[in-house]
């Protein structure tokens, strides 16, 4: 089993105020996607801390909503909860385990 594998996201993620950091973050998390999808993965692990803090503004959500959308919607996609945010999210309507491992809660984050 091929597994990819990206952890401590922090999406939203401003150093010294500043924008360009999350701006950075976000463009960061698409293009890292774009390089795992090219292995052809069974599934990908996001154990913990997508966001960087419960402050999901709509900016937040949409630059999560743009990385994931580079994953095919039929493909394994599993998110631990971190110390930030306890979430599960998937680019799909469900989330699909397969027994590899224990997620605390389920959600759709693109519902």
């Amino acid at each position: 089993m091929k597994l990819g594998h990206l952890a401590d996201i922090h999406l939203g993620h401003r150093q010294y105020g500043l924008n360009q950091r999350e701006d950075d973050m976000a463009n960061t998390f698409e293009a890292t996607l774009r390089l795992i999808m090219q292995d052809d993965p069974d599934a990908i692990l996001l154990p913990g801390n997508l966001f960087d803090s419960r402050d999901l503004r709509p900016k937040i959500l949409e630059a999560a909503e743009r990385g994931l959308s580079v994953v095919p919607v039929d493909s394994e996609l599993v998110s631990i909860s971190g110390a930030v945010i306890a979430s599960s999210i998937t680019p799909s309507e469900s989330v699909s385990l397969s027994s590899m491992c224990l997620v605390t809660s389920q959600a759709s984050l693109l519902s």
